[in-house]
Order: structure tokens, then sequence, then C-alpha cells
């Protein structure tokens, strides 16, 4: 029996300065089942696994390193005969509160080899769940702002992953090895914000919907 769990303390100068820190916890369990008792003397199976792990990993990408400070922006202007440079507030307005995206994990695993060694593979399930997506939010320009980067909805995606590995010869001076994969994967927007079942980005007419795919656009004509 294998168990393994780690826990993970990661800051970021990138969020906000409410919630700079993430906790990320992660366990993973095996069974190696050929090891039992039962299945100890079977001579044609030289690996079989059961696997089982949960963990919460953080994502900071889609962030620039000063984004939520406020930045300014250089604006040029002349007075007279001489050039001088100004800074006014950028189109972006920060967001103390900006925190970490998140994904939890739950899989589930049988690793296996019979035959010595000539059979070999995986095949895995898994769902994961992402909430507090990073996303620039348009707001309201009356503010005086454009748009804001800010935790916004949640997704869900489920999948299967294959992959077997045989030989098809082997001797002391040959050997011919196939292998194969697949994969499926399938994702939708589970939650957007403040109830809403639609978002729409009006600066490119695209839009989110939930219960669709996160990787789906639809387009207003």
């Amino acid at each position: 029996y294998i168990m393994n769990i780690a826990v993970r303390r990661d800051g970021s100068s990138r969020f906000g300065k409410n919630n700079k820190w993430g906790t990320f916890p992660s366990i993973a369990l095996a069974w190696r089942i050929n090891q039992e008792e039962f299945l100890r003397n079977v001579s044609w199976i030289d690996n079989l696994k059961l696997r089982l792990s949960y963990g919460i990993v953080g994502n900071q990408n889609g962030i620039g390193n000063y984004t939520t400070l406020g930045l300014a922006n250089e604006y040029r202007y002349e007075f007279g005969d001489n050039m001088y440079m100004g800074y006014l507030p950028g189109k972006e307005l920060s967001n103390p509160n900006l925190k970490w995206e998140q994904s939890r994990t739950t899989n589930v695993g049988v690793d296996f080899a019979f035959f010595k060694n000539r059979l070999s593979g995986t095949i895995e399930y898994y769902q994961t769940r992402t909430k507090d997506l990073l996303v620039k939010r348009e707001i309201n320009s009356v503010l005086g702002y454009e748009n804001m980067l800010d935790n916004l909805g949640e997704t869900k995606s489920h999948g299967v992953d294959i992959n077997i590995s045989g030989d098809v010869i082997r001797t002391k001076d040959f050997s011919w090895n196939l292998s194969a994969n697949f994969s499926y994967n399938k994702n939708k927007i589970t939650e957007l914000y403040n109830g809403v079942d639609e978002y729409e980005i009006a600066s490119t007419n695209l839009k989110y919907v939930v219960g669709r795919s996160s990787t789906e656009f639809y387009i207003n004509r």
C-alpha cells in the first residue's frame, strides 16, 4: 500500500493585497494488487496497481506582473517648444480582492503489465472542477475604466486516458513494439457570476453560456 500527502503554500505578488497566498493540498493512494496473496503466484501478471488521487492546484497565468497594482499609462504632450511626459490612470481597474484560480481534480487509474511485461499500459478517469476563474471583465466606462481582472464562474470537466503498449516481437537481437493511446475530454461552464446564464464580451460580440463548453464561442450578428 502506498500513500503520499503533500501541502503547498504559494504566494504571488500578481494577486491583490488581500489574497496573495493560496494553500493547495493533495493526497494519492495506491494498491499493488498483484502483491496480495490471492495473486502473488499468478505468473503472467507482472504489475497490477490501482491508484486514487485528489488534489488542488492554483493558477496565475494570464495576469501581468504588475496588473493588480493599478498602473498608470505614459502620455507625451507639448507645451510651447518643450515636450513633457505625463501619466494618467490606465484602462484597467485594479482589484485588491483578486485571488488564485483553483482546480480540484479527482483521478482514478489502473496500471498493468502482463506476460513478462510484453503487454502494459494505464487506464485513467479524471474529473476536474475549476472555480474562481481569472477573467478580464468589462465594466461600465462611466467609472473611468473599461475592464477589470476578476474571479468569475466555474467549469467542470471529465475524461478518460488509455495508453497501451505491447511487444509484438521480442528476441535477443530484435524487438518490435507497438503503442496506442486514446483520450476523451468533455467540459462545460457550470456557473458565471451573479446568477447570470450568459456573459457577452461586448468588445468582441462573443459570449459564454452556462451548460455549454468553455471552448465554445457564440457570435452575435
